[in-house]
C-alpha cells in the first residue's frame, strides 16, 4: 500500500514541476489530420492537412515545423489515416518512410496534383490502400519496389486510376 501512495506522490510532484516525460494538450485545442497531402518538388515540401492545416520548407522536418506553427492549436499528425503524395515519388517515398510523426497505419496513395485536401479525405473514406507506411518502410528495407493506388482529379471529383 505504501508503494502505491508513494508512486501516487512521485507522479503528483513531476506532473506539477511539468517534468513528466509527455506533453499534456488540452483536447480543445488539437487540430487533428485525418487526410494529408504531400507534394515533394524542386523548391521542398508542401503540407496541407484537410483540416485547413499547411506547412511549408525545404525538407519533411521545415515542413512539418511550418505545419505546427502556422496551426491554430496543436497540429496532430499521428491522427493522419490517408497520406495522399504528390511531385517527386521517389523522394516522397524515402521522406515519408522516416517520418516519425506519422502513425504506421496510414494508408499511402499517389496523385498527380493534389487538389482540395477535404475533397480528397472525403473521397478516400470509402477507399483502401493496400500499402501502409509500415509496408512502405518494410518494402524499403528489402529492397523491394512499391507500387501505390494512382488518384486522379480533374479539379471538383476525384477517383481512383484502374
Amino acid at each position: 500500500m505504501k508503494g502505491i501512495v508513494c508512486t501516487i506522490a512521485i507522479f503528483a510532484i513531476l506532473a506539477a514541476f511539468g517534468l513528466l516525460p509527455f506533453e499534456n494538450h488540452d483536447a480543445a485545442e488539437l487540430t487533428p489530420v485525418e487526410t494529408l497531402a504531400a507534394n515533394f518538388d524542386a523548391s521542398g515540401v508542401t503540407l496541407t492537412g484537410d483540416g485547413g492545416q499547411h506547412g511549408t520548407g525545404a525538407t519533411w522536418e521545415q515542413a512539418v515545423a511550418d505545419l505546427k506553427n502556422s496551426t491554430k492549436g496543436v497540429a496532430f499528425l499521428q491522427t493522419a489515416k490517408k497520406i495522399v503524395l504528390s511531385g517527386d515519388l521517389s523522394k516522397a517515398l524515402q521522406t515519408v518512410a522516416k517520418a516519425d510523426e506519422l502513425r504506421p497505419a496510414a494508408e499511402l496513395f499517389q496523385i498527380d496534383v493534389a487538389g482540395d485536401v477535404k475533397a480528397l479525405g472525403e473521397y478516400l473514406q470509402t477507399r483502401n490502400s493496400p500499402v501502409t507506411l509500415q509496408e512502405l518502410q518494410a518494402a524499403l528495407l528489402s529492397g523491394e519496389n512499391t507500387q501505390l493506388p494512382r488518384l486522379k482529379s480533374d479539379g471538383e471529383t476525384v477517383r481512383q486510376d484502374e
